[in-house]
């Protein structure tokens, strides 16, 4: 019987020992943490709560200089204890068992401040004539650019998130427009009056400045086409353009005159005269 009183006792005894072992772990990993920080860095306060309880961390050394200011807390979870340490930081936590965590939070960029997302912007320039053709395109910034065509529209494709569009043509102010919307652009340009002067219109109807032509520009202003009086005003060029030949069949209205370009004209070699009035080709 004392035997068995023993064996009993002993039992007893074992249970009692794996219960203070079982509330023992439970304290550590439930630990209620202690915290009194003025002011120090993340590392020191990681080293803290170690002492304190059983948590491994796992966090990039640069955050271990992270200052940590007014911490003050008492029989904490190590959820709120971090709450309160990481407070106002951009650091992130995750507690998986008795590992912690520590990481950078991702930058998230604002909406419309988003960049890689491709958009398409288009457009027609134009100034108080009509549509401009050739018209220089850009996003400011870049090297995404085109021209306009004939009927003045343009279409940029850009991952640009807030894009500023760089309109330039010779002859005309430049511009810059913000491209707030989705809509299409609308751009009326202003001429500069300094320019206008240097600008050439071409076959093409583009505008292009003298000196970066190939070929030799002559203008006759008004006044000197109509120094000579001639009822056919064709024939009041005769003599005012170096290289042009202008032979009259017959004088008065209606005479029908031949205007011969002297030299190469071209590749079809065409002798036929480009008349450009007011900057319109007539």
């Amino acid at each position: 019987m004392n035997n068995n009183h023993a064996f009993q006792s002993s039992k007893f005894l074992r249970t009692l020992l794996v219960l203070f072992f079982m509330a023992v772990s439970v304290q550590w990993t439930f630990a209620q943490l202690n915290l009194n920080v003025s002011r120090t860095t993340l590392g020191t306060v990681i080293e803290q709560i170690k002492s304190q309880s059983k948590y491994q961390f796992f966090y990039d050394d640069k955050l271990a200089t992270v200052t940590v200011e007014n911490v003050k807390v008492k029989n904490a979870s190590i959820e709120d204890a971090l709450n309160a340490i990481l407070k106002g930081k951009d650091i992130s936590f995750k507690v998986e068992d008795n590992i912690v965590y520590l990481s950078e939070k991702s930058a998230t960029p604002q909406e419309g401040n988003q960049q890689g997302k491709e958009r398409t912007i288009t457009g027609v320039v134009s100034d108080d004539m009509g549509p401009l053709i050739g018209v220089n395109v850009l996003v400011k910034g870049t090297s995404v650019g085109c021209i306009t065509d004939f009927d003045g529209n343009f279409t940029l494709t850009t991952t640009e998130a807030n894009p500023v569009i760089q309109f330039s043509y010779i002859g005309y102010k430049p511009q810059e427009i913000a491209v707030k919307g989705s809509g299409p652009i609308n751009l009326l340009m202003e001429t500069d009056s300094q320019l206008i002067e240097e600008v050439v219109v071409t076959a093409l109807g583009i505008k292009r400045a003298e000196k970066a032509l190939s070929y030799n520009v002559t203008q006759v202003d008004a006044e000197s086409a109509l120094a000579v009086k001639d009822a056919n005003f064709i024939n009041s060029l005769n003599g005012k353009v170096a290289g042009l030949n202008i032979n009259a069949s017959s004088s008065g209205v209606g005479g029908a005159s031949k205007v011969v370009m002297r030299g190469s004209r071209g590749i079809e070699q065409s002798s036929n005269a480009l008349y450009v009035i007011d900057g319109i080709i007539g």
